[in-house]
């Protein structure tokens, strides 16, 4: 329409409303010299006015709808097809092609909206996608919720096909769209997700809160760290000759990341971490403290001295036994059970595999998804690297790696050794450490020794805790003695091995056993005599033997408690008469229960008895 047109409509005054169109607050174009405007940018009550009029019999009567509550792209759509039906020429096909080209439109979608707007009526023009909310209904968004955040980690699709087969249709409200569930529910937070749908392992790990530690805090050498992980390369086995994946225990330093000690072995233990340990402790002292896995290996006597962490969290220590790290003063601080964040040297593993494991033949990844296409070919052909040369390259790897730069909290680009700057001190004797890294075991000390592994290891310092256990350690390597310790951790002897005597032994042989057993009567008798002479009085022992004497002889008397009890029968027949009271009925007619010793044992046991009696009764 023109500007006076326009103007009309808006109820504006011609001059106003064409500074209003310079200005550029409605839309204008020129039309054969011409400043028209379309009757889109017009407001809504000036578009109003303009459709409410009746147009000649040649045009079509446009209805009009309520359109102040749609949006404006559909309002916009809206009018744009009804200003097209409305201008659109009459009569020349050839000038209706032409105007519908310059408009942008086909000859079938301006057909299809006449068709729609005679039979339908206005509202058949209207864009009818999105017509459903784009708020979904709190009841909708509680019922996806509940099937989507489960264990079974069902996708959207699956979700949305459940909720549809729930859906009441007499509800009342449209139904919710694919579109709409699957923005709602990515939408809901990450850590919900992991938290319902991955499990609470997977929530702690990679969604709740954790704690930061400062390492600026702590001194070089005031805690250390040590854990095992299995290397992802494979080796060759010397003795099969197969594939297998070592594993890796190592002692850190907290402080500087400084790899202490290491040792590779086939599977972690005890003796794993003992080597580690022995290595570290050779070059350095020992920490105050150290931070350890909560596993057996490490909660073991051997190396904690038999620390047990309880389900109530409380630490039991059995104190007469002393591991390596207690016989050293070392506090253990035990880390949460399955937690990796609490163990300081996790992320030195992860350091490995992607710096040294990834570049060396038959590496296999720590995941599945990891896991090269041609380790199959690789394991099958044999051309892996042997456990030592495995551990020269690590040994090298690990060289350079205290020696480059760190970027962790506290290191400010600094070499691990730069940092791990520490007193010279005086470090635990070679003698001693061989020692507390041996293995250990508790034994009994029997007859003729200690009984360990089919052996048998003797010394005469032995003799005197006969019956008593003791803890002993030794070496794998040299099985020939073993070291004896009391159970507070003090050394007793170290025990040699005795073989068996031959059945064609010689006259040595039987000479050597002969004198073993002379020294061992000679050492009870040396003990008897030095008993004996703290007596004040020499003739005291001889008083004490006749006045033993003298009351055996003595008949004790009917009427004290004490006869009563250990009264002794006058003959044999009233001896077998006791001993029938006492049977049971029918071992006493002369039966035999394959439980029960047979009755000549028992008389002999109950003379024996009576007769330890009465000496009790004497020495009372």
């Amino acid at each position: 329409m023109t500007i006076k047109e326009a103007a009309a409509l808006e109820g504006v005054n011609y001059f106003a409303f064409h500074k209003r169109c310079l200005r550029g607050k409605y839309k204008t174009y020129r039309e054969h010299g011409t400043l028209k405007i379309p009757v889109s940018s017009l407001s809504p009550q000036a578009q109003k006015k303009y459709w409410t009029v009746n147009e000649d019999t040649h045009r079509t009567t446009i209805p009009h709808i309520d359109i102040q509550n749609l949006s404006k792209e559909k309002r916009d759509n809206y009018l744009r097809k009804l200003q097209i039906i409305k201008e659109a020429p009459k009569g020349d096909a050839r000038d209706l092609t032409k105007y519908l080209k310059e408009k942008g439109v086909s000859r079938a979608a301006f057909y299809e909206w006449k068709r729609k707007l005679k039979k339908e009526g206005a509202e058949a023009l209207l864009d009818g996608r999105g017509g459903r909310p784009r708020e979904l209904n709190p009841a909708d968004e509680a019922a996806l919720a509940y099937l989507y955040l489960k264990p079974s980690r069902p996708s959207i699709t699956q979700v949305y096909r459940q909720f549809l087969s729930l859906w009441d249709k007499n509800c009342g409200r449209p139904c919710p769209s694919t579109h709409q569930a699957r923005r709602f529910l990515k939408s809901l937070p990450e850590a919900t997700k992991f938290r319902y749908r991955h499990g609470i392992g997977a929530y702690k790990n990679f969604a709740e809160i954790f704690a930061e530690r400062d390492y600026t805090s702590l001194l070089p050498n005031e805690f250390w760290t040590s854990d095992h992980t299995q290397i992802d390369v494979a080796v060759r086995d010397p003795f099969t000759g197969r594939a297998l994946f070592p594993w890796i225990t190592i002692i850190m330093d907290v402080r500087s990341r400084k790899i202490l000690g290491y040792f590779v072995g086939h599977t972690p233990s005890g003796r794993t971490i003992a080597a580690a340990l022995g290595r570290a402790l050779k070059h350095c002292k020992p920490p105050k403290r150290a931070i350890l896995d909560n596993g057996m290996d490490y909660r073991s006597r051997y190396i904690s001295g038999g620390q047990v962490r309880l389900k109530k969290g409380r630490i039991e220590v059995d104190r007469e036994t002393k591991g390596i790290l207690t016989a050293l003063h070392i506090d253990v601080q035990w880390t949460i059970v399955k937690n990796a964040q609490s163990k300081p040297c996790e992320r030195w593993f992860r350091r490995m595999k992607e710096e040294f494991c990834r570049i060396l033949p038959g590496y296999r990844g720590g995941r599945i998804w990891e896991r090269p296409e041609g380790l199959q070919k690789v394991l099958k052909s044999g051309r892996l690297l042997s456990l030592t040369e495995l551990d020269a390259l690590l040994a090298r790897w690990i060289d350079d790696y205290n020696n480059s730069p760190h970027r962790g909290h506290g290191m400010d680009d600094k070499f691990p050794n730069e940092v791990y700057v520490v007193k010279k001190s005086k470090l635990v004797n070679p003698d001693t450490l061989t020692l507390l890294l041996m293995p250990f075991t508790r034994r009994k000390v029997c007859r003729n020794g200690i009984k360990f592994m089919g052996a048998t290891y003797y010394a005469a310092a032995l003799e005197n805790i006969r019956g008593h256990s003791v803890d002993i350690r030794w070496d794998p390597q040299e099985m020939g003695r073993i070291a004896s310790f009391d159970l507070k951790g003090a050394f007793i002897c170290w025990a040699e091995h005795q073989p068996r005597l031959s059945f064609k032994a010689t006259e040595e042989d039987i000479k050597n056993l002969q004198a073993k057993k002379k020294a061992s009567r000679k050492l009870h008798g040396d003990f008897y005599r030095e008993i004996t002479e703290r007596l004040e009085t020499p003739n005291l022992l001889k008083r004490i033997v006749a006045t033993h004497q003298a009351t055996k002889n003595v008949q004790p008397t009917a009427t004290s408690s004490t006869a009563k009890r250990f009264s002794i029968p006058e003959d044999s027949e009233a001896l077998k008469l006791k001993i029938a009271r006492e049977l049971p009925p029918w071992e006493a007619a002369g039966g035999v229960h394959p439980r029960t010793r047979n009755k000549e044992k028992d008389e002999k046991f109950y003379l024996f008895e009576c007769e330890r009696e009465e000496d009790e009764e004497g020495n009372t």
